[in-house]
């Protein structure tokens, strides 16, 4: 008899994306259906399913809204991506940004997004993320605060395993858009760490890839997904 196995994955788009995608879509795989092919080619008497519930543009407190999927799929084991949305340095505030993201208000996104497209972009991101004071979208304390929270609601409402996966180190792309935020995703990365050291859980590190691995500075082209595919099956002890 067969027996069918879920796997959560909660966080942004990281866990989505493929950059650049190949022009062959089939060959857009993320490391959720990496898993999903490797677990299912294992054995015969286990079915795997792996839920992708991450989001474009999630910050954490975005992904603890999620937090209701953890007991209605009760899977056997959640992979929470976050911070990698949380941590840069900004050069719009996040209302602007929900704005453009939901396209709120039709005249006033329609204003807002002109305004973004064709001055803030073009020209001014450096100086808005310096004048706005280096500002993350989520500070240390809050980051810090989510992340125990989202990681108490997989404790509490299900016997998961949980697997968080790092933040990754970013590249000067990134940097020379929205100054200092590699400094960022490494301090955020720690927080990461020390709280899964505390909390429980298995973490993930990934501070270790070079940017040819996510050309774009924050998403994973093929084989990037396909590296941080191998590194969380090591954690499913059902694969090991």
């Amino acid at each position: 008899m067969t027996s069918n196995k879920k796997i959560l994955i909660l966080g942004c788009s990281v866990a989505l994306r493929v950059r650049p995608p190949a022009s062959d879509h089939s060959k857009n795989k993320n490391y959720g259906q990496i898993i999903e092919d490797a677990l299912n080619q294992r054995r015969n008497d286990e079915f795997w399913s792996v839920i992708n519930r991450a989001s474009t543009r999630a910050v954490t407190r975005d992904v603890i809204k999620e937090k209701d999927e953890i007991g209605r799929v009760n899977p056997e084991y959640v992979i929470l991506n976050v911070g990698a949305v949380d941590a840069p340095n900004r050069d719009i505030p996040l209302w602007f940004s929900d704005i453009l993201h939901r396209k709120r208000g039709f005249m006033f996104y329609r204003l807002l997004n002109a305004l973004n497209h064709y001055v803030i972009k073009k020209s001014l991101r450096r100086t808005l993320v310096v004048l706005r004071g280096r500002r993350s979208w989520t500070k240390k304390s809050q980051f810090k605060k989510d992340v125990v929270d989202l990681i108490r609601c997989v404790q509490r409402d299900s016997r998961s395993k949980l697997i968080v996966l790092g933040v990754n180190a970013g590249n000067q792309r990134i940097e020379r858009q929205l100054p200092g935020t590699m400094e960022k995703y490494s301090e955020y990365n720690q927080i990461l760490s020390s709280i899964v050291q505390n909390e429980g859980g298995d973490f993930v590190e990934v501070s270790d890839l070079t940017d040819d691995y996510f050309p774009d500075g924050v998403h994973y082209n093929l084989e990037g997904h396909q590296i941080i595919a191998k590194r969380l099956l090591n954690e499913i002890s059902e694969f090991t």
